[in-house]
């Protein structure tokens, strides 16, 4: 597990600010400075602020048709600070707003068992806070409507869950949920950074990592989750009991096993769909996925299911497991004719799954424990153990329940357009599951290219790529995960470029990003190279000869474009050696090393005698 980072300067300048539309004529503003104000102030301007939340919190009377917003400044607020004091119950038709996450923190000082309550609260909004250091849950939101945006929870021990959702609507947007320990009140029993029950959720463009227990946790409710990473967590990355649940376009990496957690995304007695996920270096007993309708039983009399598992354009790559594979559907007993799939697994790569310590070959298995599967333009290779837990043809008749077409696999199985063969992976700017093809610049064509049971077009992958070079899927769509077809790209510059810089200018080093393809979650590594060849990383601290990024886990939204950043800035000092310096940026996906695309870089002299940097600061620009 990677240590915790903190907060990435990408990830707050690419926020989304809360907006509760009401009449701007209405609308009310009020100010708490924990340095400068004082509670018998009016609050009404910057200059009168209040000290602390809890008395603007019993000062406020918003309505729906005068909603109120608590700017909060910049400053840390709890006992020892500014007296504040937890746990701060919100009001309806309130916005709660800070500075940023990086600069107003909420600090429970782990004194305090809660930070942040709503209770039978409607039009509430936390915005731009840090929440942290509390001895149980950071928030508790029951019978509520909440919007989350541009915050950071971390730090706080937990105690089953730190952020918990029962009987109510709650978006997360742009946030930051990492860090917290996760207390189980008992060893075998579950713990979770978000706890959702009989709620309605959206979480959108933000990370849940590095937590002690697992990420999220749904429980008869409907969750909607998209452009999210969620990694490092101890415990399932995702566990959904008798939910609505859709996934996309998220990250589900690094989940580790703890007690009574079989797989990095459990699903029981609910619908979900995974959709343009990768889903990778998961550590699990059963596997990356498992879904189970009833322990042998229909869910309904009338012979119906209540929930199905769909999984679309995904990576399934790299898992570890005991036994099961990367998917396990448990659903033995479900065998009548008729019934509709319960699985269903179309347009996704499953390579490079293995075992922990392999059980009896009979056990396994890629795709198993269970019948009804749709399995469809896909490609399988390099895995542990076959393809399915039942081959068709044996005593019960499983090829009524399989249904395997157009796939490229690592063994023989019966069906129109299945065949076997080596698909030719390749790495290129987004991973390593590219296809060969001799027009992006390979040897060799794969065998996956043109083999799919439909049009690129009615596929939903014509905007995306197969090839190292990112020429769209056209025609008949190729099989397998697609990537994005237009990778970020990253360019650096440094003021003075061009002359020679001497004791006492100023060098400023800035960089340039630019997202036109789907969001991506990258890590930001801007470095100096000195004349004798060392190298040295900017991070918001300083610089350094560790290999450390200077902003991690970030997400770049579609159409992201943020220019002249400066990561670096400060007055050169005598004695720097004279030659030539280089100023280089790369982007790499979160936790891998490797460049995507080219490595930007700007060189520039310096006429003088020893490097040394006399001082620094951390800027941003634009």
């Amino acid at each position: 597990m990677r240590p915790f980072t903190r907060p990435a300067a990408v990830f707050a300048l690419t926020t989304s600010l809360l907006v509760v539309c009401a009449g701007p004529s209405l609308a009310m503003d009020y100010y708490v400075n924990g340095t400068n104000g004082d509670d018998g102030n009016s609050g009404l301007t910057t200059e009168d602020a209040w000290k602390t939340i809890t008395h603007a919190l019993g000062e406020v009377e918003p309505t729906a048709w005068s909603p109120a917003t608590i700017h909060v400044a910049a400053g840390t607020y709890g006992a020892s600070t500014n007296g504040e004091t937890f746990p701060l119950t919100l009001i309806s038709d309130l916005i709660l707003a800070g500075a940023g996450a990086s600069q107003t923190v909420l600090d429970a000082e782990n004194t305090a068992s809660l930070i942040i309550g709503c209770y039978a609260v409607s039009n509430v909004g936390l915005r731009g806070l840090s929440l942290r250091s509390s001895s149980r849950k950071a928030v508790s939101c029951s019978d509520s409507a909440v919007a989350m945006s541009g915050c950071i929870v971390a730090d706080n021990i937990g105690w089953d869950t730190v952020l918990f959702i029962f009987r109510s609507s709650f978006t997360i947007e742009t946030s930051r949920i990492s860090a917290n320990p996760c207390m189980r009140p008992y060893p075998d029993f579950p713990a979770f950074a978000i706890w959702i029950s009989l709620s309605q959720v959206q979480i959108r463009r933000s990370q849940i990592a590095n937590n002690g227990a697992g990420a999220v946790l749904a429980y008869n409710s409907s969750l909607a989750m998209s452009g999210c990473s969620l990694e490092d967590n101890s415990g399932l990355a995702l566990y959904c009991g008798e939910s609505n649940a859709w996934i996309d376009n998220c990250v589900i990496k690094g989940h580790t096993e703890t007690v009574n957690e079989p797989a990095a995304v459990d699903c029981y007695l609910s619908t979900m769909r995974l959709t343009r996920c990768v889903i990778a270096e998961n550590n699990a007993h059963f596997g990356a996925i498992q879904y189970t309708t009833h322990p042998g039983y229909p869910t309904r009399s009338s012979g119906a299911q209540t929930g199905r598992l769909y999984i679309e354009d995904s990576l399934i790559c790299d898992n570890m497991s005991f036994y099961g594979g990367p998917i396990r559907l448990n659903n033995w007993l479900v065998t009548q004719p008729g019934y509709d799939d319960m699985l269903s697994v179309k347009g996704c790569t499953i390579v490079g799954n293995h075992l922990r310590s392999p059980p009896p070959p009979d056990y396994v298995y890629i795709i198993g424990n269970g019948y009804n599967v749709h399995f469809e333009d896909n490609t399988v290779a390099g895995n542990d153990g076959r393809l399915f837990s039942s081959a068709p043809g044996n005593s019960r008749g499983a090829e009524r329940y399989f249904q395997v077409r157009n796939n490229c696999l690592q063994e023989e199985f019966e069906g129109r357009g299945n065949f076997v063969a080596d698909p030719m992976f390749t790495p290129g700017p987004l991973g390593d599951y590219y296809l060969s093809a001799i027009d992006a610049g390979q040897d060799a064509d794969s065998p996956c290219i043109d083999a799919g049971s439909t049009s690129a077009s009615i596929a939903g992958v014509s905007n995306l790529t197969t090839r190292t070079d990112g020429v769209f899927d056209t025609g008949v769509a190729d099989i397998g995960y697609h990537y994005s077809a237009t990778p970020p790209t990253i360019d650096c510059d440094v003021s003075g470029t061009g002359e020679p810089l001497v004791p006492g200018d100023v060098l400023s080093a800035s960089i340039d990003i630019e997202n036109a393809g789907l969001p991506l979650w990258v890590d930001v590594y801007p470095g100096f190279i000195l004349p004798d060849g060392n190298i040295f990383c900017v991070t918001p601290d300083g610089l350094t000869t560790d290999l450390v990024p200077w902003a991690a886990t970030s997400l770049l939204p579609s159409h992201f474009v943020l220019g002249d950043i400066v990561v670096f800035e400060t007055e050169l000092p005598e004695g720097l050696p004279n030659g030539t310096y280089t100023f280089a940026a790369a982007l790499s996906l979160t936790g891998d090393f490797r460049p995507i695309g080219d490595v930007a870089f700007a060189e520039f002299q310096v006429q003088s005698s020893r490097f040394k940097v006399q001082s620094s600061r951390f800027e941003v620009r634009g």
